[in-house]
């Protein structure tokens, strides 16, 4: 898989209802491929950042449309099989998938799940973005590794504000 990769996903409310999130941009400081580190300013200087900017503003296209169109974009990019965007209630430990691209037969839209049984519940806990790679079934991972079968798993929180949306991730089987 491509992981040498870096990008960074910004949320904020939609404004087609005011409730659900919608990728606002990209941008943040990262490795280039070549390693060294470099800070975009808000400034696209990457081409994944750009093609996430000219989806991010394209008219008349619900918000919803445009998350599926970067978690395409970014399946893509990363040679992953899945994107998702996940909406996490921490208390009633549930994940429930709000968008998503690929084909992963866990991961269809408005599918629930048990907080536990997934990858994203230390993705939603932690401050850092959670990246794992040749996952095995074993140690903390392995109910999530026994549901899912992703051997292949980027992750960070999505906050609206200062408050826990859920989750976006990408991942593979393989």
């Amino acid at each position: 898989h491509n992981t040498d990769r870096s990008t960074y996903f910004f949320m904020g409310r939609s404004s087609d209802d005011g409730q659900a999130p919608f990728v606002s941009g990209a941008s943040g400081t990262g490795s280039s491929t070549t390693g060294e580190s470099r800070s975009t300013g808000g400034r696209s200087r990457h081409p994944f950042q750009k093609q996430i900017r000219e989806i991010i503003d394209t008219g008349g296209v619900a918000a919803k449309d445009r998350v599926r169109s970067v978690l395409q974009m970014s399946i893509d990019w990363f040679d992953l099989e899945v994107g998702v965007l996940s909406w996490i209630d921490l208390a009633g430990s549930v994940q429930r998938v709000i968008a998503s691209a690929g084909d992963h037969p866990k991961f269809q839209e408005g599918s629930e799940e048990d907080l536990s049984e997934t990858y994203c519940r230390r993705t939603a806990t932690q401050s850092e973005p959670l990246m794992l790679e040749n996952v095995e079934p074993q140690g903390w991972a392995n109910s999530a590794y026994q549901t899912y079968r992703l051997s292949c798993y980027l992750g960070t929180k999505v906050l609206v504000g200062e408050q826990l949306y859920g989750t976006v991730f990408l991942g593979s089987r393989e």
